[in-house]
């Protein structure tokens, strides 16, 4: 009778190992399916950010020459009247804070529903006579076109994260 007893015990202690075992085993299964969310929505963020960035530089390449001339422009009707709204001029110092100078990427013709949060914002590098663009050919023979420098910044907040993606753009006109 005494040795039933002692399996008794032995059966109960080796049933609460096991159960500490699958609460563990259990709490670990759940660590890594938020840990495989968060990679997820990252992500998602990250390609909705590029996507956005993509987009923008294919308008920036698709616009005409007289619309990219008027974000130049010194003249502030001009200026304030200008067909491409989402590019800034930055000696007009546009607040990166302040949501009204940032636009839906649904303005540029991307349809993707996953990004509908993603938001893009382009800013061009205004130079003065005697400034240096870096890498800019210094030939003196050289006529007509220049280059101009522009910042394109897209973030995403979709799906709990957030990502920022900033390039740098060149085009000559």
């Amino acid at each position: 009778m005494q040795e039933s007893g002692n399996i008794t015990v032995l059966v109960l202690m080796i049933l609460a190992i096991m159960t500490l075992m699958a609460i563990a085993s259990f709490q670990e299964s759940t660590t890594e399916v938020y840990i495989a969310k968060n990679e997820l929505s990252k992500n998602n963020s990250f390609y909705c950010a590029e996507a956005a960035i993509i987009e923008v530089s294919n308008a920036l390449e698709n616009a005409s020459i007289e619309d990219l001339q008027e974000v130049m422009s010194t003249e502030t009707s001009t200026y304030d009247n200008r067909n491409l709204d989402w590019i800034h001029a930055d000696t007009q110092n546009p607040d990166l804070e302040d949501e009204d100078n940032w636009k839906a990427v649904s303005d540029i013709l991307i349809s993707m529903p996953q990004c509908e949060n993603t938001r893009y914002l382009a800013i061009q590098n205004i130079y003065t006579d005697g400034d240096v663009l870096r890498n800019e050919s210094l030939d003196m023979n050289k006529t007509g076109d220049s280059v101009q420098e522009y910042r394109l910044i897209a973030r995403s907040n979709d799906c709990g994260s957030e990502a920022t993606v900033e390039i740098g753009y060149r085009r000559r006109f």
